[in-house]
């Protein structure tokens, strides 16, 4: 069985294939035409997952696309618009302030609803295209299959965890209709103990505010989570308001106050939740002392509410493991709360890529467990992008005239330069699936000093209360957290112990916590490495490790990527596989 899988026409399209019961490679389609969380149809992608597996398009059995809509006409317009107007009878006040905005701003107004049309009439029309941009020969091979969305998250979380059963918490904006899946997986079984439809949805609770508070919805989320360490819960009263938790632990969101439909893209907000909160922040303005308390209080509830869903999925089955997607799954210090805080639970799982990109990955895994009895689909790793050889590296650094030299030893070297306080971009290997670089695509210093965060942030073009996050070895993290969890995929934010804080200040975040990667030879034996050298130098068993790229860029895909952003920033070496290169000659030959 080989099936394909797509992402497409909303944000971070992405593709990915599976044969038989082996996931061959996943990749975002920003990565290859640097639009960062691109919605376009993901044909690049889909190319260099036909070419990994060897497969031409018109050989595939399977082409499943991530949400529940059929892909012929006249069915496929009738599923997609029975979601939107479902969708507008669950928000009927996006219509009164729709109509508000459209006296106020016509012509905002108007190009949301013309993006809006085009993203409808794609998905519409979803198999149309796929037949068109991949030249399929016969129009019933590949089946098409559309899948629903939360099973795509599901297939993206618990079928390739490698536990036998776990419970299951997908929470995002939306699928088609429902916001929150409670489910309970056993072997490829899954029952749905609950479902969550909108207009109730975390999703939207964070997505609103995130763009109330300045940034930008549906990426911007991850610095509302950061911001909201340098806060004091003081609007927490209003969330609770906003977001109900209900007798038996579940939650009703009040639209009256949270509208996202409007708000998060048109920057215009219900006039009660401006009356209570204040008017929203301008994106070009200052942040100021209440931003940062409504963050906090933004982020305790959404935790709140997180834990009390997994209690209830309790009430309903006995579990000791869980695996949590969809974009709420992306907020690495509620995930750190369930794995710190949640009783009885062994293991949390939370994929390399929650979101949606990871819907690709999903519904490809879905299907193929449809058609395959007792499929294996554990996912072992997740470099599932392209990899390079020496000629691509050679080729990349000679064509830019960098000065360069190759080395037996770049583990050794990179761990020196690292503990004389430099700054390295880190090439190596296939890249990584999903939105956190994980030792592959990724720029490293050295974490003991806090100086070394703020020129980290400076030349990517962070803001400067952004946080960075280290990578450990595995072995070591119970002597510097007050958890000993595995997090390979930067996926939980963890409690640094006290006495541990001031050796690596310069990834420890404000409230004394720090998002966790974990690194073990199996895993990543170069990166693993890199890591044991420099502990052998200086003592810490860990570097800082941010993404290799510049604000509002994708992370790096291919060496010309790496080495036209290396040439742009102001970092000291670029280690490119077992090339070493600099625009200083002389620092190169003083290696």
């Amino acid at each position: 069985m080989k099936v394909l899988g797509i992402s497409a026409f909303a944000h971070d399209s992405a593709a990915a294939i599976v044969v038989g019961d082996e996931i061959i490679a996943a990749a975002e389609e920003e990565r290859f035409n640097r639009k960062k969380h691109t919605g376009e149809f993901p044909r690049h992608a889909i190319q260099y997952c036909l070419d990994e597996a060897g497969i031409e398009a018109n050989h595939l059995d399977k082409i499943a696309f991530f949400l529940n809509a059929r892909p012929d006409f006249p069915q496929n317009y009738i599923d997609v618009y029975k979601v939107v107007g479902l969708w507008a009878l669950k928000h009927s006040h996006a219509f009164k302030n729709g109509f508000m905005h459209a006296i106020n701003s016509p012509k905002s107004l108007a190009n949301i609803l013309d993006n809006s049309s085009g993203t409808m009439n794609s998905i519409a029309n979803w198999g149309k295209i796929v037949r068109r941009e991949l030249e399929l020969e016969n129009n019933l091979s590949p089946e098409l299959i559309g899948v629903p969305h939360h099973k795509c998250h599901i297939g993206s979380s618990f079928m390739i965890s490698g536990y036998q059963d776990a419970a299951i918490l997908i929470a995002d904006q939306r699928g088609e209709l429902d916001a929150t899946t409670l489910a309970f997986g056993n072997n490829q079984h899954v029952d749905i103990l609950k479902s969550i439809a909108l207009p109730d949805s975390l999703g939207s609770l964070y997505g609103l505010i995130t763009s109330y508070l300045g940034f930008r919805a549906l990426s911007g989320e991850g610095k509302v989570m950061g911001l909201s360490s340098y806060g004091e819960p003081h609007y927490i009263d209003e969330f609770n308001r906003y977001l109900e938790q209900l007798p038996d632990g579940l939650y009703k969101l009040n639209t009256e106050y949270i509208d996202f439909s409007i708000g998060a893209f048109a920057h215009f907000f219900p006039e009660k939740l401006i009356k209570e909160l204040g008017y929203p922040r301008d994106p070009a303005g200052e942040l100021e002392e209440n931003h940062s308390d409504i963050a906090k209080s933004l982020q305790i509830r959404l935790e709140e509410a997180l834990l009390s869903l997994c209690e209830y999925i309790r009430t309903q089955r006995d579990y000791d493991r869980i695996c949590l997607s969809g974009g709420i799954a992306l907020n690495s210090a509620a995930n750190g709360r369930i794995a710190c805080e949640l009783f009885n639970i062994d293991e949390v799982y939370v994929p390399p890529a929650p979101g949606d990109a990871g819907t690709a990955l999903g519904s490809a895994v879905w299907i193929a467990a449809q058609s395959i009895n007792n499929g294996d689909y554990k996912l072992d790793s997740p470099y599932l992008g392209p990899g390079f050889q020496y000629t691509d590296y050679k080729n990349a650094l000679d064509d830019a005239g960098l000065p360069y030299k190759r080395f037996d030893n770049v583990c050794k070297i990179g761990a020196k330069v690292l503990n004389e306080d430099m700054i390295i971009a880190w090439f190596q290997g296939r890249m990584e699936f999903g939105p956190r670089a994980l030792g592959n695509r990724s720029i490293l210093a050295n974490p003991k000093r806090t100086e070394t965060r703020d020129r980290l942030n400076e030349l990517k073009g962070r803001e400067l209360w952004r946080p960075l996050a280290p990578s450990f070895l595995q072995n070591k993290v119970s002597e510097y957290f007050t958890h000993d969890c595995k997090s390979p995929y930067m996926s939980f934010v963890v409690p640094v112990r006290p006495e541990m804080r001031e050796k690596i200040p310069g990834c420890v975040h404000v409230d004394g916590t720090a998002r966790l990667q974990t690194v073990e030879y199996s895993s990543n034996p170069k990166y693993w490495g890199l890591l044991k050298e420099f502990e052998a130098l200086t003592g810490l068993p860990c570097v800082i490790n941010t993404s290799f790229n510049r604000r509002g860029e994708p992370i790096v895909c291919s060496p010309t990527n790496a080495v036209q952003s290396f040439m742009n920033m102001n970092l000291d070496f670029l280690i490119l596989g077992d090339f070493i290169a600099s625009k200083d000659a002389a620092a190169l030959e003083s290696l």
